[in-house]
C-alpha cells in the first residue's frame, strides 16, 4: 500500500505532469514553492517548456470565449468611438460570420504575439531569476510569466482585462514575490499591448481601470469564482477529507457552519483531525487558527476517551499548536500545569506498593484539580472541551482513589510505609517526612551567600547516597523566595557536552519563571554558548530579583566534558571563574563525592606540560559544605517516630543500636526502616525486637547492597581494599595515603590510636562478600 492510500492528506514533492503543475499555480502554491527550491536551470527550462502548450490550450480557449462575447453583444456598435475604425466601420455591414472573420483578422497578431513573447518571456525571466536567487522563484516566475504573456496577449475589450486582471491577482496574492509581480505586470502590460494591435487603447484602459478592474480584482482576489464549486461540499458532503480546503490551497473568506463541522468531526474521530491539522499547518498557511482549534479538539478528545493514561497528555501536536500561536489563546501557565500533571501521573503509575501508588494519585489528583482550575481560565471556544475531558478524567481518578484505599489497608494493616529507598526524596512527594536533620546545612548555605560580597561557589560534598540530591531537591524550600534554585541532573542521557548543561539550566529557569516560550537554543560554540547564558542568568536574576543557584548535581560529569573540550575547557574554566567572582546575583553549586584534587587522574596518558582544565586551580575560592552522616536525634526521629500517626514501636535500645550499626548513614537507615515496617505489617505486629532486626539486616546487608558495593568496588582501589581489610583485621596499615584519603572521605575513623571503619555494616558486608 503507497502512501497516498494510507494517508489521504499526502501531497507528493514533485508534479506528476505539466497539467498537475500548472494547477499547483493556482491552487497549491506551498507545494510549487517547495518543489522549485534547489531546482536546477535545465529542470527549470524543462517544466516551461511541457508546460506551455497548455497555456497555449487556455490563452487559445480564453480568447475564444472572449472573441465570442464581443461578437454576440455587438459591443463595435455600442462602443464605436472606443474601437478602430477598421473594426467599427464594417462590423455592421457584415453578418456573424463576417463579424468573427474581421475580429479575427484584427486580433489574431496580438494573440500569436503573446503566445510566442509568453513562451520568450517566461523563460527568460525564470531562468534569470533563477540565477539571481538561486532558483528559489525561477519556475514559478517562469510560468506564471508565461501564462500572463500567453493569456494576456490573446485578450480584447474591457471585460477580458477586468477579469484577466483580477485573476492575475487572486493568484498573486498567495504566491512569492516574484510570481505576484510577474503575473500581475505580465498580464497588465500584455494585454495592453494586445488591445493596442488590434483595438483601440481607450477602450481598454478606461473600462479596465474602471468597474470591471474593480470587480475583477476583488472577485479574483478572494476566489470567488471557485465558490460555488466548494458551497455543495460545504453543506452536504463535507469531512475531514473532503472540504474546499483539501483542494484549495489559498482560501481567504470562511465557509458558513464549515469550521463548526471540521471541529466536531476532530472529536469524533480524533486521529483523522490531527492529521487534518497537520496536513493545514503543512500546505494551508491561511487556514491556521483552523488548524489550531483542530489540535485541540482532536487532543481533548483522545483525553477523554484514554482517562488517566499518561501518553496522551504528551502531545507534539499541543507544542505545534503553541508554537505557532503565542497570543490569545491557551496560557503559558495551562502548560505548565499540563506537564505538571502528566509528571505526577508518571510518577504514580510508576509505584507499585500500594500505599505509595495511593499517595501518588493523590498528588495527582491535586496537580489535576489545578489543572481543571487553570482551565477555567481560558478562552471559552477551548475552555469547553477541555473541562469535558478533564471532568472524566477527575471522575475516574476519584474511582481508582477509592479503590487504592481499600487496597492499601489490606496490605498494610498496621502502618503506612514511609521509607524511600535508592530514589531521592523530594517535596510534596511520598516519603518527603522522612527528610530530616538538614537544618545545619541550612544555615551555613544561608550565611555563606548572604554573608558574602560576592556570589560564593559552594561545594557539597559527600559520600555516595548520603542524600546529597534529596539536600538539593529541598534546597527551594529550606532557602525560601528569595532564591531560585536550578538543578540538573548531570546522571541524565540529555546531557553530553558543556553546552547541553548550559542549556539544560535556561530550559529550567524558563520553566520554573514561567517563560511564555524558550528563546533561541544556545549555539555549540562553547565560549559563544557561555557569553549569551552569561548573560541570560544576570539580566533574569535583576528582572527577578531573585539570588539564582546553578546546582550541578554529580558534578564529576561536568569535569568530564570540560576536559573533552580541551584549550576550549581551560577558556571557559577562566571565563567562569571571572564571572562568578565579581558578581552577586548568581552561585554556582558543586554536587558530588570526589573533591577536586581527586578529578584528575595522575595516571592519564597526557603529553609532557600539557595543561588540563583543573577545577581545583580556578574555582580556588570556593566553600565546601560537607554532607555527612544524621546526628542521633534525627536518626532516632527516623526510625521512630517518621510522622505523626506512626503505629510502630521500638525500644529505646533497639533505636541506639540501629544508630551504631549504621552511624547514622541516612540510606542505611531507610532501608532498615522501611524492613522493619514490611515486617511489622506482615507479621501484624506493632512492637518491633532485636529478633526483628538479626532478621532484616540479612536483607539489608545482603550482596546487591549499593550503598556499600559503591564503596568497595566503587571508591576503593586494590591498595585501598587492602588496607581496609587490614584495618578490619586490626592490623597496622601499609599505605599512608590510602588511611589519609579514607579519613578524608569519612569512611574510617581513628579511636585510641587505632582505626576503624566508621559504619560496623560496612565491616559485616565486607567480611562476607568483599573481594580484591
Amino acid at each position: 500500500m503507497d502512501k497516498k492510500s494510507k494517508n489521504p492528506f499526502y501531497r507528493p514533492e514533485k508534479p506528476g505532469s505539466a497539467l498537475e503543475l500548472i494547477k499547483w499555480l493556482i491552487f497549491e502554491p506551498v507545494l510549487l514553492r517547495q518543489f522549485e527550491r534547489g531546482l536546477p536551470r535545465k529542470e527549470t527550462t524543462a517544466w516551461i517548456l511541457k508546460s506551455y502548450p497548455w497555456i497555449c490550450l487556455l490563452a487559445i480557449s480564453t480568447y475564444l470565449l472572449v472573441s465570442a462575447i464581443v461578437v454576440a453583444f455587438d459591443l463595435p456598435l455600442q462602443f464605436p468611438e472606443a474601437f478602430k475604425t477598421t473594426v467599427s466601420g464594417h462590423w455592421a455591414e457584415g453578418d456573424i460570420y463576417d463579424n468573427l472573420f474581421l475580429w479575427f483578422f484584427n486580433t489574431y497578431n496580438g494573440l500569436a504575439g503573446g503566445l510566442a513573447f509568453g513562451l520568450a518571456g517566461g523563460l527568460a525571466f525564470g531562468l534569470a531569476l533563477g540565477l539571481a536567487g538561486g532558483l528559489a522563484f525561477g519556475l514559478a516566475f517562469g510560468l506564471a510569466f508565461g501564462l500572463a504573456l500567453g493569456l494576456a496577449f490573446g485578450l480584447a475589450g474591457g471585460l477580458a482585462f477586468g477579469l484577466a486582471f483580477g485573476l492575475a491577482l487572486g493568484l498573486a496574492g498567495g504566491l512569492a514575490f516574484g510570481l505576484a509581480v510577474g503575473l500581475a505586470v505580465g498580464l497588465a502590460v500584455g494585454l495592453a499591448v494586445g488591445l493596442a494591435g488590434g483595438l483601440a487603447v481607450g477602450l481598454a484602459f478606461g473600462l479596465a481601470g474602471g468597474l470591471s478592474y474593480s470587480f475583477g480584482f476583488w472577485l479574483g482576489y478572494f476566489r470567488f469564482l471557485f465558490y460555488p464549486f466548494y458551497f455543495p461540499t460545504c453543506f452536504f458532503q463535507a469531512d475531514l477529507t473532503r472540504n474546499p480546503y483539501t483542494r484549495d490551497g489559498i482560501i481567504w473568506l470562511p465557509f458558513p457552519f464549515l469550521a463548526k463541522k471540521m471541529v466536531e468531526k476532530a472529536w469524533n474521530e480524533p486521529d483523522a483531525g490531527l492529521a487534518f491539522a497537520e496536513f493545514l499547518f503543512k500546505y494551508r498557511p491561511l487556514q491556521k487558527k483552523l488548524a489550531i482549534r483542530i489540535v485541540h479538539e482532536a487532543i481533548a478528545a483522545t483525553w477523554y476517551r484514554f482517562p488517566l493514561d499518561p501518553e496522551v497528555l504528551r502531545s507534539p501536536f499541543l507544542d505545534e499548536a503553541q508554537s505557532r500561536d503565542s497570543k490569545g489563546y491557551l496560557s503559558s501557565g495551562w502548560f505548565k500545569k499540563l506537564r505538571k500533571t502528566r509528571d505526577s501521573l508518571v510518577a504514580a503509575q510508576k509505584n507499585s506498593a500500594s500505599r505509595l501508588k495511593k499517595e501518588g494519585m493523590d498528588l495527582f489528583f491535586e496537580a489535576l484539580q489545578e489543572f481543571r482550575e487553570i482551565t477555567l481560565l481560558q478562552p471559552e471556544v477551548y475552555k469547553r472541551t477541555y473541562l469535558t475531558a478533564i471532568d472524566r478524567w477527575v471522575s475516574e481518578c476519584e474511582k481508582q482513589l477509592e479503590n487504592l484505599e481499600v487496597e492499601r489497608k489490606n496490605v498494610e494493616p498496621i502502618t503506612y510505609n514511609p521509607y524511600r529507598v535508592g530514589p531521592p526524596l523530594c517535596p510534596n512527594q511520598p516519603g518527603e517526612e522522612t527528610f530530616v536533620g538538614r537544618d545545619d546545612l541550612k544555615e551555613t548555605l544561608s550565611y555563606r551567600i548572604l554573608g558574602s560580597q560576592f556570589m560564593p561557589t559552594l561545594f557539597l560534598q559527600g559520600q555516595r547516597r548520603v542524600g546529597k540530591t534529596s539536600l538539593l531537591n529541598f534546597l527551594q524550600e529550606l532557602l525560601g523566595p528569595r532564591f531560585l534554585v536550578v538543578k540538573i541532573d548531570l546522571q541524565s542521557d540529555e546531557y553530553s557536552c558543556v553546552a547541553d548543561c548550559l542549556e539544560g539550566f535556561r530550559r529550567e529557569i524558563m520553566e520554573k519563571m514561567d517563560g511564555n516560550g524558550l528563546g533561541e537554543k544556545l549555539t555549540e560554540d562553547l565560549l559563544q554558548s557561555w557569553k549569551a547564558f552569561k548573560e541570560f542568568i544576570g539580566t533574569t536574576a535583576r528582572n527577578e530579583e531573585k539570588k539564582i543557584v546553578l546546582a550541578l548535581d554529580e558534578y564529576e560529569e561536568f569535569h568530564k566534558f570540560v576536559q573533552k573540550e580541551g584549550p576550549a575547557g581551560i577558556d571557559l574554566l577562566k571565563a567562569m571563574r571571572n564571572f562568578f567572582q565579581h558578581q552577586n546575583d548568581v552561585v554556582l553549586l558543586f554536587t558530588g563525592m570526589y573533591l577536586f584534587a581527586d578529578l584528575n587522574d595522575p595516571e592519564d596518558s597526557v603529553r609532557e606540560n600539557e595543561e588540563r582544565p583543573d577545577f581545583g586551580k580556578y574555582f580556588v575560592h570556593f566553600h565546601r559544605v560537607k554532607v555527612d552522616y544524621l546526628k542521633l536525634p534525627h536518626a532516632e526521629k527516623l526510625i521512630a517516630k517518621p510522622y505523626e500517626g506512626f503505629n510502630v514501636s521500638y525500644p529505646p535500645e533497639l533505636v541506639d543500636e540501629i544508630f551504631r550499626i549504621t552511624a547514622g548513614h541516612p540510606e542505611l537507615l531507610q532501608r532498615i526502616g522501611s524492613e522493619m515496617v514490611l515486617r511489622a505489617n506482615v507479621e501484624m505486629k506493632t512492637a518491633m525486637t532485636f529478633e526483628d532486626l538479626d532478621e532484616i539486616l540479612e536483607t539489608v546487608v545482603g550482596r546487591e547492597n549499593p550503598v556499600v558495593d559503591q564503596f568497595w568496588n566503587g571508591f576503593c582501589s586494590t591498595s585501598m581494599k587492602k588496607t581496609v581489610l587490614a584495618i578490619i583485621q586490626g592490623q597496622r596499615p601499609s599505605s599512608d595515603s590510602d588511611v589519609v584519603r579514607l579519613v578524608d572521605y569519612g569512611f574510617i575513623l581513628k579511636e585510641n590510636g587505632n582505626y576503624r571503619l566508621r559504619v560496623p555494616l560496612f565491616e559485616r558486608w565486607i567480611e562476607k562478600f568483599g573481594k580484591i
